[in-house]
């Protein structure tokens, strides 16, 4: 039902028939479970529009990264989209990258194509004033760009101060570490009370362990 509705979105943008096919063949059913089909559509634009343009200017040149942000249909903030060949500690990277700049993550779906790829999306809130989003579209889709290059250590988390209420009604960590139903992966809980960066210094963390 979402893929059909997806469809619909992109026939409205006047979107090629099946130009979207290529990519969703490469995505396992949790993707089109966990996003819904304004995300769908927003994908598939962006990179089957990403990929022609590719394959008309440079064709034998491998993919570069695609990073896009627009206004947030699900609230405040903005939307983050990254698409590029997976590499060792992307996640922690782009991570990385939010918490420099001072952007507080509020949501995260990771997933990796059949092909090699990986295909990213963040819900980010930022305290700069709301007027100056197009600067913050600009800065994020650079900057993004730039960490996925980057090589060399990742780079010690920023402390961020907790909030009042964090520091008036503290939370006990808990980790809960456990295998998943098929016995091929594993869940990790993490209950604690939240700051600025937490979210990249646990990926810091994993990233260390080579998780």
């Amino acid at each position: 039902e979402r893929k059909r509705e997806a469809q619909v979105l992109l026939a409205l943008h006047a979107q090629p028939h099946s130009a979207h096919q290529a990519l969703w063949d490469t995505l396992d059913l949790g993707y089109f479970m966990r996003h819904d089909a304004n995300e769908l559509a927003w994908h598939a634009r962006q990179i089957s529009r990403h990929r022609a343009l590719h394959a008309q200017k440079q064709p034998d040149a491998p993919l570069p990264p695609l990073v896009r942000a627009r206004h947030s249909p699900l609230g405040e903030g903005l939307q983050v989209l990254v698409y590029c060949r997976d590499q060792a500690d992307l996640f922690a990277r782009l991570c990385a990258y939010f918490d420099r700049a001072n952007f507080n993550v509020l949501d995260a779906k990771v997933h990796t194509t059949s092909d090699g790829y990986a295909l990213d999306t963040f819900q980010v809130v930022t305290d700069l004033q709301p007027e100056h989003y197009r600067e913050w579209i600009t800065m994020i889709e650079k900057g993004l760009s730039d960490a996925i290059g980057a090589d060399g250590p990742l780079p010690p988390p920023r402390r961020g101060r907790p909030s009042r209420r964090v520091r008036s009604f503290p939370v006990t960590p808990r980790i809960d570490l456990r295998p998943d139903e098929k016995g091929q992966r594993w869940l990790l809980f993490v209950s604690t009370s939240d700051r600025p960066g937490l979210l990249y210094a646990i990926a810091r963390v994993l990233a260390q362990h080579r998780v």
